[in-house]
C-alpha cells in the first residue's frame, strides 16, 4: 500500500468512512458482503473501518506528512500509547516505514512502562522479549477470537501465528503448578498443527476457552534444574529462514561502511547490527570471503589482497573500518611494528586517503600502545591530521562489553567533521560488565548439553571466569591449539583437554574435561549464532580466531552513528528486534481457495482497478419491502442483491469519483446525515 502514496492514504479514510457506514446498516453478515459485492478482503475491510474511526480526525496532517497508508494501518491497530509516540515521532519530523511504526508500538510501547536503569542487561533483553512473546500470544488469542468470521486464507494465517510461538511451548508448557497454564498451551499447539479450516475453527474456540482462565505468562523458569532447549547452528541452517540474510538492524539511519580485512565477519557483523550497510568488506583469503557471502550475500564482497588495492567507484563512505594484520604487534611475537612486512598500516591510511570517508575506525592489539611503538603511532595521527581527520586511539577490553573473555585491544577512530569529532564519546566499557563479566560458564553450558551430557557442579564451577584470549589466527600454525604453556594451564585449570581439538560438543556418555571446538571458540568470540562459517575446520578456526568480537563492534558502530547523525540509538531496540525476528516464522503459500468475485490484489486498487463499495445499493435496500417507519439505520433485513440490480443497474464507475469530489459519501438515499455509531 505504501507504494500508493498520499492517494492511497485518502482512498483508505474515504473506503474506511464508507465502510463504517456499511457495517452499521447490515449489522451483520459484513465479511461476506464486503468480500462478494466489494472484492475486498474482510481483514483489510477492518484495518479500513479502523484507520477511519482512530484516525479520522488526523486525516489531513497525515496525508501533509506523507504518512504511508501501511503506517497510518498500523497505528490505527495500536495501543493508545505506542500509537501517540509513534505520532509524535513523525510530527518531529521522521519518516517511519511500516517495519519502524511496528517496532515504536508493540514492542517499545511495552517496555516503556518498566524502568530499566537498575536492571542487569540480560535482565533487560530477557524481559524485552518477554514483553513481544506475552504481546504476541495476547495478539493470537485476539485473532482466534474472531476464527467464526474468518474464511480459510485468515484461518491459515492464524494457524502460522500460533506455529511461531510453538518453540516455547516445551518451555513452558507444565511450568508450575497451575494446570490451565497446561491447558492454554496445549491449545495453543493445537491451533499451530491444525490443518483444515474446521479444525482451526476449534481449536481457536477451546485456546480462547482456556485464555479465559489461564494465570499470566511466565518468561522462563529459573529452576537450577530446568531443561532449557537447545538449538544448534546445524539446525538453524535447515530452518526456513536459511534463505534471508543473518544480520539485520533496528536502526535505519542509512549509513554506509567499507571494511578492510573482513576476515570471517565478526566486526562487519557488529556494525550491520549497528545499522551501517556495507558497499564493500576487502579480503584475500578464500575462505572466509566464502562465509561472507554466505553471511552478507556477493554483491560486496571482494576477494582481493589491501597492498595495492584500488576501489572505484564505490560511492560515499560514511565509515572505513577493518582490523590490520596484528602479529607485527603481538606482545608474544618478535614485535618489529612497522618493520613487519605484514604491517598493514600505511595501506589502511592509504585508502582512507582514497575513500575520503567521514570516519575511521580501525582495532588492533594492546601491543601497539606499547612505548617502542610510540613514534609509529605519532606518525600514523600525523598523517591522518594532514588528511583532516581528528582522531582518538585507546585500549579496551573485550570483557567489558559483554565477551566472555579477556581480549585487550586498541582502538583508532577519527572523524573528518568537527561536529561529529565533537560528537564523539570514547566507550571503555558498557552496561555493568566491566563489574560483572559473562563468565564461560553462561556463554557455553547450553552449547555442552547439547548432545546430551550433563556437565557437573565442579565442571561448571571451575568455568565461572572469563576465558583467555582466543588465539590461533596467524597463517604461520599448522593446527588448532589453545595457546602457549602458560595460557594453556589456564585453559586446562578450567575443564579443557589442553592439546586435544574436538568436532562436536560432547555427548551423553562423555565424562571429565572437554575437548575445545570451532563451535565453542565461535560462542567465545561472540559470533551470531548460526554464523556460516566456509573452509576446512582450520580455516574456520583462524577466522574465529583473528575476528573482532560483535558486540564490541556494535558498540562502537552506534558510538559512531550517533556521532555522524547526532541522533541517539538505544542498544535495547535491536535486542527486540533481533527477539521478533528470531520468532518471526515465514508465512507458508496459502492453500488455494475459490475465487472471490471482484476481487483485486490490492488492499486499495490503483486507478482503472479500483474495487467498489455499492454503498447507494445498500442504502436503498434497507427500505425495500420494508413497512412503513422500519427503515432506520441499522435495522435487521435481508438484502435481496438480484433485485438491486434489477432495480438499480450496474454499479456506475464514475459515481466514486461524484461522490467523493461532491461529498456525498456519508448522506443517507435522502441527503439527509446518517446517525454514526
Amino acid at each position: 500500500m505504501g507504494s500508493l502514496g498520499k492517494r492511497g492514504l485518502e482512498d483508505i479514510f474515504v473506503a474506511g468512512e464508507a465502510l463504517e457506514e456499511a457495517a452499521a446498516l447490515l449489522r451483520g453478515g459484513f465479511s461476506g458482503w464486503v468480500r462478494n459485492e466489494c472484492g475486498i478482503d474482510p481483514r483489510t475491510a477492518l484495518n479500513f473501518r479502523k484507520t477511519f474511526r482512530v484516525l479520522g480526525d488526523r486525516k489531513d496532517w497525515l496525508i501533509e506528512k506523507g504518512v504511508a497508508p501501511s503506517v497510518a494501518v498500523t497505528l490505527a491497530s495500536a495501543p493508545p500509547e505506542g500509537r501517540e509516540r509513534a505520532l509524535a515521532e513523525i510530527e518531529g519530523g521522521r519518516r517511519l516505514t511500516a517495519a519502524d511504526a511496528k517496532l515504536l508500538v508493540r514492542v517499545t510501547t511495552e517496555l516503556s512502562a518498566t524502568p530499566f536503569s537498575d536492571l542487569k542487561p540480560l535482565g533487560r533483553a530477557a524481559r524485552a522479549y518477554c514483553a513481544h512473546v506475552v504481546g504476541e500470544a495476547r495478539r493470537i488469542v485476539g485473532l482466534a477470537s474472531e476464527a467464526g468470521d474468518m474464511d480459510g486464507a485468515a484461518l491459515h494465517a492464524l494457524a502460522v501465528a500460533a506455529r511461531g510461538l510453538r518453540p516455547l511451548v516445551t518451555v513452558l508448557d507444565g511450568v508450575g503448578s497451575e494446570a490451565s497454564l497446561s491447558d492454554f498451551f496445549a491449545a495453543l499447539a493445537a491451533v499451530a498443527s491444525a490443518d483444515d479450516p474446521d479444525g482451526i475453527r476449534l481449536a481457536a474456540a477451546d485456546l480462547v476457552r482456556t485464555a479465559t482462565f489461564a494465570p499470566p505468562i511466565r518468561a522462563a523458569d529459573t529452576r537450577a534444574d530446568a531443561a532449557l532447549p537447545v538449538v544448534r547452528a546445524r539446525d538453524r541452517a535447515a530452518s526456513p529462514r536459511s534463505g534471508t540474510r543473518l544480520v539485520s538492524s533496528a536502526f535505519k539511519h542509512g549509513l554506509t561502511a567499507f571494511e578492510l580485512c573482513a576476515g570471517g565477519g565478526g566486526q562487519a557483523a557488529g556494525l550491520a547490527k549497528a545499522g551501517f550497510r556495507h558497499v564493500g568488506l576487502l579480503e584475500r583469503e578464500k575462505a572466509p570471503c566464502e562465509t561472507l557471502r554466505a553471511a552478507f550475500g556477493e554483491e560486496h564482497v571482494i576477494e582481493a589482497s589491501l597492498v595495492g588495492y584500488e576501489p572505484g567507484d564505490v560511492g560515499p563512505v560514511d565509515l572505513l573500518a577493518g582490523g590490520v594484520p596484528c602479529q607485527p604487534f603481538l606482545q608474544a611475537g618478535r614485535q618489529n611494528g612497522e618493520h613487519d612486512d605484514r604491517d598493514l598500516f600505511p595501506e589502511a591510511l592509504r585508502l582512507v586517503k582514497r575513500l575520503r570517508p567521514r570516519a575511521v575506525m580501525l582495532e588492533n592489539v594492546r601491543g601497539i600502545m606499547f612505548s617502542v611503538n610510540d613514534g609509529y603511532r605519532a606518525r600514523i595521527l600525523s598523517e591522518l591530521s594532514r588528511m583532516g581527520y581528528r582522531w582518538d586511539w585507546w585500549e579496551l577490553n573485550c570483557a567489558d562489553f559483554g565477551v566472555p573473555q579477556r581480549r585487550n585491544r586498541a582502538i583508532l577512530v577519527a572523524f573528518r567533521e568537527p561536529e561529529a569529532w565533537a560528537r564523539f564519546r570514547r566507550l571503555k566499557s558498557v552496561d555493568n560488565f566491566a563489574e560483572e563479566p559473562v563468565t564461560m560458564a553462561v556463554a557455553l553450558e547450553s552449547y555442552l548439553r547439547s548432545r546430551g551430557f550433563d556437565p557437573t557442579p565442579e565442571l561448571l564451577e571451575r568455568m565461572q571466569r572469563v576465558a583467555p584470549t582466543v588465539i590461533g589466527g596467524s597463517l604461520q600454525k599448522q593446527s588448532s591449539d589453545l595457546g602457549q604453556e602458560k595460557t594453556r594451564k589456564e585453559w586446562i585449570e578450567m575443564g579443557f583437554v589442553g592439546k586435544r581439538w574436538g568436532v562436536a560438543a560432547p555427548g551423553h556418555e562423555h565424562v571429565g574435561d572437554v575437548m575445545p571446538t570451532n563451535e565453542m571458540m565461535a560462542l567465545l568470540q561472540t559470533f551470531p549464532p548460526g554464523w556460516p562459517f566456509r573452509g576446512k575446520p582450520r580455516d574456520v578456526n583462524r577466522q574465529i580466531a583473528n575476528a573482532f568480537p560483535t558486540p564490541v563492534a556494535f558498540r562502537l558502530g552506534l558510538a559512531v552513528a550517533e556521532a555522524l547523525t547526532g541522533e541517539t540509538f538505544d542498544p535495547i531496540d535491536q535486542v527486540c528486534h533481533e527477539a521478533m525476528r528470531w520468532n518471526h516464522v515465514a508465512n507458508a503459500p496459502a492453500r488455494s481457495s475459490p475465487p472471490v468475485r471482484n476481487a483485486s490484489p490490492s488492499a486499495v486498487p490503483s486507478e482503472g482497478s479500483r474495487s467498489t463499495i455499492p454503498l447507494a445499493k445498500l442504502r436503498a435496500a434497507s427500505s425495500i419491502g420494508m413497512p412503513e417507519g422500519t427503515g432506520d439505520v441499522g435495522e435487521d433485513h435481508d438484502i435481496d442483491y438480484d433485485l438491486l440490480g434489477l432495480r438499480f443497474g450496474p454499479w456506475p464507475k464514475d459515481l466514486w469519483e461524484h461522490q467523493r469530489k461532491h461529498g456525498l459519501l456519508g448522506r443517507s438515499a435522502s441527503d439527509q446525515p446518517l446517525n454514526w455509531t
